[in-house]
């Protein structure tokens, strides 16, 4: 601690102290680790939230997939069931599926197989752009620290 005087000043008055760890602390560049640091720690909270939400997003989306599924699968069962039903009150003796319900089974495994593939381009796309922006964020912390030093 030092004391300082004011040279216009009159002799009567007080010196003023000076405290070296005070204005230390007033120096911006004092504080820049800091606020770098806290500014990666809310980024990186802000990138967990984001993939938590993306991977929220894709089971949405495989659980509406495979309810369509089902849906399509109780629909083949009982197409085969009327057929072979029909086929027993005809007394044909021929119980060979259908065509239709061959082509119906074919539609649900290609709805099924364009259905995961868009869920899942969809979640990668979300991916991109959270890792993206969080370059972005990243850059704009390093500008931030090289111009506070």
């Amino acid at each position: 601690m030092t004391e300082k005087s004011h040279p216009s000043s009159k002799s009567d008055s007080k010196p003023e102290l000076e405290f070296p760890l005070f204005s230390m602390l007033q120096a911006n560049s004092w504080w820049a680790p800091y606020r770098a640091m806290a500014h990666m720690m809310g980024q990186a909270e802000r990138n967990v939230a984001l993939m938590v939400q993306t991977n929220r997003k894709l089971a949405d989306s495989l659980r509406e997939i495979v309810r369509r599924e089902q849906d399509t699968l109780l629909n083949l069962t009982d197409k085969m069931m009327h057929e072979l039903s029909d086929n027993a009150q005809k007394k044909n003796g021929d119980a060979a599926p259908s065509l239709e319900i061959y082509q119906t089974a074919m539609e649900g495994a290609r709805d099924f197989g364009q259905a995961m593939v868009d869920a899942q381009a969809e979640s990668l796309e979300a991916v991109r752009e959270y890792t993206q922006a969080a370059i972005e964020a990243g850059r704009q912390s390093v500008a931030e620290i090289q111009t506070a030093a």
